[in-house]
């Protein structure tokens, strides 16, 4: 009796491990895509060039650190909610960014018959 409740603590034990484990290694493969961009602008950052491009590539390289330390620090759960916010406000943007235009060419269209008439 008292080695089948050991074993069964033990059993739950493992599950609780292995679990943990497991979304480490999830978290990890996420991020690596992260840790890939920061390697990359590191490698361009080793080759020559412009006083101007070295100020970007230091930019692009902060924020790929940013994005790469987020994603490293936060839970597997947290980072799907944000990958899945992300995917719907470039929907709205876009929506925004056609209503802008729209605008603009009505404004083009207006000045163009105000040119005329006068």
């Amino acid at each position: 009796m008292k080695i089948s409740k050991f074993i069964l603590s033990c059993l739950i034990v493992c599950c609780l491990l292995i679990t943990q484990v497991h979304a480490k290694s999830n978290t990890k493969n996420k991020c690596q895509k992260y840790l890939n961009q920061v390697r990359s602008i590191q490698a361009k950052q080793r080759e020559g060039y412009s006083a101007q491009q070295g100020n970007q590539l230091r930019q692009k390289e902060a924020k790929a650190r940013d994005n790469w330390w987020k994603c490293k620090n936060s839970s597997p759960n947290k980072m799907k909610n944000n990958w899945k916010n992300k995917g719907k406000n470039k929907g709205k943007n876009k929506a925004k960014k056609k209503v802008k235009n729209k605008l603009k060419a009505k404004k083009k269209v207006r000045a163009k018959k105000k040119s005329k008439i006068q």
